[in-house]
């Protein structure tokens, strides 16, 4: 396998200047030293909420609009306007 940068940086400091920088290290703990909590109830929601990327939140907005554009042409209707929906023609499109 390769050396890496830092390795060949050590061999270089111990064929340089005779020193052993990994025993400069310190001792590695054996357990860890940062503390941990249990999660609350708001952390969780939220954790699954980005972990899920948010899908339900997209579904329950298609469902939205198609009620808002249901309402919205009920609207329509109750006050008499009249709504036109042109779809450009696609090219090569037969029907």
């Amino acid at each position: 396998m390769a050396k890496s940068k830092a390795r060949k940086k050590r061999e270089h400091t111990i064929r340089t200047e005779g020193r052993d920088v990994t025993r400069l290290r310190a001792a590695s703990w054996e357990f860890s030293t940062h503390e941990r909590k249990t999660m609350t109830k708001d952390e969780k929601a939220r954790k699954f909420h980005t972990k899920h990327k948010k899908r339900h939140l997209q579904d329950s907005y298609l469902e939205d609009s198609a009620s808002l554009f249901d309402d919205f042409m009920n609207s329509c209707q109750e006050q008499n306007f009249s709504l036109v929906i042109l779809f450009p023609l696609l090219k090569g499109l037969r029907l």
